[in-house]
């Protein structure tokens, strides 16, 4: 473990987590919004000190920069290690350590790289692939392109992938499990992908995670076949998380900070091929949280370029909501022709740099498009396009681009401010009402107002100097069935038993004999804020913990109630009144 401290020692993680996530100084520590969940109020903190990290809001994870790495990149141990072993010139021994996720994450990925080498290779020289090259050509994609995403063909059989990967070495189980063959009813095996052109599906460092196959023909015996067949979710292949050509555009992305998003594999290539390298397909319509995580490490200005039919409509109004949460700029292009954006480039490239140089800002367009057909002369047709416009800009929670699009709206519509502020704030309002999971809400909600006492108390438990004095109080008033996290209340035990041996150092003496299922919850302690400078501690400590109390009596007499056990209500009723009264007089 002496190479671990010694990566640790040489990466300052405040500075490599900046890199990433823009941190302020608060107090000793510093906070940012969370990485890895959409958040308003910062509840990410980092300490310097300690050299590690923890999410006080939804996520509630912590750890240190292995940890962080491995959920930014979506990383195994090794890959974190090797990573910054490399950045921190720290050489690894051989042999030392060993990650079995790593290790078949790996062969897998190796899999997927020798099918494509199999695809491309059929593809670019055999005559098997003279179909695929044909087809391409019809598309529009110079063989360039299609070396430069890794295209390739897929014959016509049940057997070629899978006999090419036996050779390699490679057993049936594996294969399966990396997506590329399916299994019979008799158990009997056969290629996933069968006469189609292959397009690989890659991460930022191009490893191939997957595949999607497309048919060239659908005419075929059985009748029609899908369109396109992707790669099942397998342990390294998650559609949610992947955009198509991210690979090949994220560099671009991030030197013109912007991101194109297109619809389909075709209508990203092609931009490519055009200049418009910071293209990427969402593979269909569907932008989720995930796609959003990922583009917001590379930029915050997105660009949806869709088909302008139905699904590509809904595709765009669906997004927005979300993507304000990750506060990221909004345009639309409008493909006025009504073709999608591969047969724009094919057939009349220019008019796509048209297109695209009349980008509008997302509500510029969503009211243009309600507007059309609406005579805006009459009091119906303003109300029209005022009452769709409502559950875009209910979403904007920027003052000032609020206010913008407000007025706007205004103006198009000629219809007072405070006569269309009053309908969002209606909508709003209403939203919140129809809540459909109010009671799944409200019970995460407390939840994690449990959580927050148990973390102060943990806070003023290693902050402080007051361990005794807590630990007393917590001895004198609490449970273990009061403690919401088990690892909260077995930290207290482990305090407990220092205190009994009359150790001086409580908190260094806890820290060097705790067991790693503690680590989390002893870090959350030092992580978590004292907001106030001057505490009465003796006060504090009798108020949060006969908080945590009340929470636990109130979920007891719940459970009690419903199994109507009487004596045991009663009981419980008094000692809640009790605590109830003697939080009245703190």
């Amino acid at each position: 473990m002496d190479q671990l401290a010694e990566i640790k020692k040489r990466i300052d993680i405040v500075e490599f987590i900046n890199r990433h996530v823009p941190l302020q100084k608060a107090g000793r520590n510093f906070k940012g919004l969370c990485p890895f969940h959409s958040e308003k109020t910062p509840s990410f903190v980092v300490s310097p000190d300690r050299q590690i990290w923890h999410c006080f809001g939804a996520c509630n994870e912590g750890g240190d920069i292995f940890k962080f790495l491995m959920k930014w990149e979506n990383l195994t141990f090794g890959e974190a290690l090797k990573i910054l072993a490399q950045q921190a010139g720290v050489k690894l021994d051989r042999g030392v350590y060993t990650d079995q996720d790593w290790d078949k994450k790996q062969r897998l990925l190796t899999i997927n790289q020798y099918a494509t080498d199999f695809y491309q290779f059929l593809l670019e020289k055999h005559k098997l692939g003279e179909r695929g090259r044909k087809y391409i050509e019809d598309r529009g994609v110079n063989l360039k392109t299609a070396k430069h995403f890794y295209l390739g063909y897929a014959p016509r059989s049940w057997s070629a992938l899978l006999n090419f990967l036996r050779k390699k070495g490679y057993g049936e189980a594996e294969i399966l499990s990396a997506g590329l063959i399916s299994k019979s009813q008799n158990n009997r095996f056969y290629d996933r992908f069968r006469a189609r052109l292959m397009f690989p599906l890659m991460d930022m460092r191009g490893n191939i995670l997957g595949f999607s196959g497309r048919v060239m023909d659908t005419s075929t015996k059985g009748g029609k076949e899908m369109k396109y067949v992707n790669t099942p979710e397998t342990s390294i292949y998650h559609k949610r998380e992947n955009l198509f050509g991210l690979a090949q555009a994220h560099k671009e992305i991030r030197d013109k900070n912007e991101i194109i998003l297109v619809e389909g594999e075709f209508d990203a290539i092609l931009a490519h091929q055009y200049g418009y390298r910071q293209t990427a397909a969402i593979k269909g319509s569907a932008l989720t949280r995930d796609h959003l995580r990922l583009i917001k490490r590379l930029t915050n200005r997105l660009v949806f370029a869709l088909d302008m039919d139905e699904a590509g409509q809904k595709a765009i109004k669906s997004s927005i909501e979300e993507a304000e949460k990750y506060d990221l700029q909004m345009h639309v292009v409008n493909l006025k022709s009504g073709k999608d954006p591969a047969d724009i480039f094919k057939n009349q490239p220019n008019k796509f740099t048209e297109f695209y140089k009349n980008k509008q800002t997302i509500y510029e367009y969503l009211m243009d498009f309600y507007s059309k057909g609406q005579d805006l002369q009459t009091v119906y047709g303003q109300k029209t396009v005022i009452e769709k416009m409502l559950p875009s800009l209910a979403n904007i929670y920027n003052p000032i681009l609020f206010d913008y699009y407000l007025k706007l709206l205004c103006k198009k519509t000629s219809t007072e401010v405070e006569t269309i502020k009053k309908a969002i704030f209606n909508f709003r309002n209403k939203a919140k009402q129809k809540q459909k999971y109010e009671k799944e809400f409200k019970t995460v909600n407390k939840k994690n107002a449990e959580e927050a006492l148990e973390n102060y108390l943990l806070a003023i438990l290693v902050q402080s100097k007051e361990q005794e004095t807590l630990v007393k109080m917590v001895e004198k008033t609490l449970e273990k069935a009061d403690f919401y996290s088990p690892a909260v209340f077995k930290l207290f035990e482990l305090v407990k038993k220092i205190i009994a041996q009359k150790q001086n150092k409580v908190i260094e003496t806890l820290e060097k004999n705790l067991p790693s299922e503690l680590t989390d919850a002893f870090n959350r302690g030092f992580l978590y804020e004292l907001t106030r400078n001057e505490i009465d501690y003796k006060k504090e400590i009798k108020r949060v913990v006969l908080k945590i109390k009340k929470h636990s009596l109130k979920k007891q007499l719940k459970n009690l109630a419903s199994l109507d056990k009487q004596e045991d209500l009663k009981n419980k009723l008094k000692t809640l009144r009790e605590v109830e009264k003697s939080l009245s007089v703190i």
